[in-house]
């Protein structure tokens, strides 16, 4: 984004009114500076190199913006009236944008550029969210005398390819106002390798001569196409630098491909390389000898962690050697009723805590619902978003 402080309000306003449109009247939550304890806590997977953005209106003298929990030993977005400081804390060395104008990492320009009591456009750069600590973003929840005075709406949290993994309007003060935006309207479910035993049976009657077939996303170093519910037989090891050409146990000599293509099954690393792109691609396993078989499970292999999935896996087919589908689920979401046998009654179960996928114009990711603590208010404005102020 780029140009005056005024044409980029301007800008926010027309949005504004794009997403709720009604007569001019917007909505928000209200932060208090002498009300501690109201804030919003964002669930989030902090790695190096993230992007934040948000729209902000403060008049407070003192603020941190984000942190990641209630002591503030880790924090981005701290300004202080006078100050001349740093900005951060666990954070790496982040660039902070305001109405598109670069403005210099110092605690006084920083409070110059977003305390005037107007809404601006915020963006932070070049976050290392990696310390151990980021599992969430803290709006608002440092102690009183750090708290803003004024409303922050429309936050993204963005990985450095700007890939958009998480979006919260904040339209309001209560949960739903603050849940997961979703994108494109399509959902899933998200196996999580960070949850141990996250995962998905299919019932099936096993025979010979089956092919498998479903569409993944993962960028996983580490997974495997299918095991089995009696924990023993297994294929499609997928294992990034592995040059073990053993890939499946006890169904035959089954043929993979991807989007229509054999894969290179030279070893567990070429396998990887296949389908492990970061982009949905259509998984095919044939010539499985499935006998004996009572259920698939998708998502974990072996009881070790290091095999758990991350990703999304849907849209699954399983069909005998006629080609006769025998069992289809679709997976559009974390739910029994999601993983529902759509040929017959063979429905799936979920295990763990898997949470929802959505998709996205920047791809899939993990449905991230925020959370409000305390009693705050809701913010409004009657003039389309020039201007910000607590309910009454």
């Amino acid at each position: 984004m780029s140009g005056t402080r005024s044409d980029v309000r301007s800008d926010v306003r027309a949005d504004a009114r794009a997403d709720e449109g009604v007569g001019g009247i917007l909505y928000g939550m209200w932060w208090d500076e002498n009300s501690p304890g109201n804030y919003v806590s964002l669930p989030i997977d902090g790695e190096s190199g993230m992007i934040f953005e948000a729209t902000m209106q403060n008049t407070a003298s003192k603020v941190i913006g984000a942190l990641s929990d209630a002591n503030g030993g880790t924090y981005f977005g701290y300004f202080l009236d006078g100050g001349s400081g740093g900005t951060g804390a666990h954070a790496g060395t982040p660039a902070y944008y305001v109405d598109g104008v670069l403005v210099a990492s110092d605690q006084d320009d920083l409070h110059d550029a977003l305390s005037d009591g107007f809404p601006h456009a915020l963006r932070v750069t070049g976050l290392n969210l990696s310390h151990a600590d980021w599992t969430q973003l803290i709006i608002g929840g440092y102690s009183a005398s750090f708290i803003p005075e004024g409303t922050f709406r429309d936050v993204v949290l963005r990985q450095s390819d700007e890939t958009i993994v998480g979006s919260w309007s904040g339209y309001g003060n209560t949960n739903a106002d603050w849940a997961d935006k979703g994108g494109t309207g399509n959902f899933g479910m998200w196996f999580d390798d960070s949850i141990h035993e996250s995962y998905m049976t299919l019932p099936i009657t096993g025979e010979s001569d089956m092919t498998l077939e479903y569409d993944l996303l993962t960028t996983d170093d580490q997974f495997n196409l299918g095991y089995s519910s009696n924990l023993s037989e297994y294929f499609g090891l997928c294992q990034d630098t592995s040059g073990t050409a053993s890939l499946s146990s006890g169904v035959g000599t089954p043929a993979y491909r991807i989007d229509g293509v054999l894969a290179d099954t030279t070893n567990r690393n070429t396998m990887h390389d296949s389908y492990s792109t970061g982009e949905t691609v259509r998984v095919s396993v044939s010539a499985l000898d499935l006998t004996g078989w009572t259920g698939i499970i998708l998502g974990i292999f072996s009881t070790s962690s290091a095999w758990d999935f991350s990703g999304v896996m849907r849209n699954v087919v399983l069909k005998n050697t006629s080609g006769t589908i025998v069992g289809q689920w679709n997976g559009y979401g974390n739910t029994a009723a999601d993983w529902e046998d759509q040929v017959g009654s063979n429905d799936g179960t979920v295990s763990g805590s898997p949470s929802r996928a959505v998709s996205t114009a920047t791809g899939w990711r993990k449905e991230s619902h925020g959370t409000v603590a305390g009693s705050p208010s809701r913010a409004i404005s009657v003039n389309g978003g020039v201007t910000w102020a607590e309910e009454t």
